[in-house]
């Protein structure tokens, strides 16, 4: 029983780290995105 509490803890905090990974990546992402629309609408 503990063993199986300590796996889905472990589990937990690991997808938490994907989850905060994949955010961080996104808002990069949508950061270059976002500074790339802006550059061409200017240079428009």
């Amino acid at each position: 029983m503990i063993s199986l509490v300590f796996i889905f803890s472990h589990f937990q905090r690991g997808y938490a780290a994907i989850v905060l990974r994949w955010m961080q990546g996104c808002k990069f992402a949508v950061r270059i995105y976002a500074t790339t629309l802006l550059f061409v609408c200017h240079e428009k």
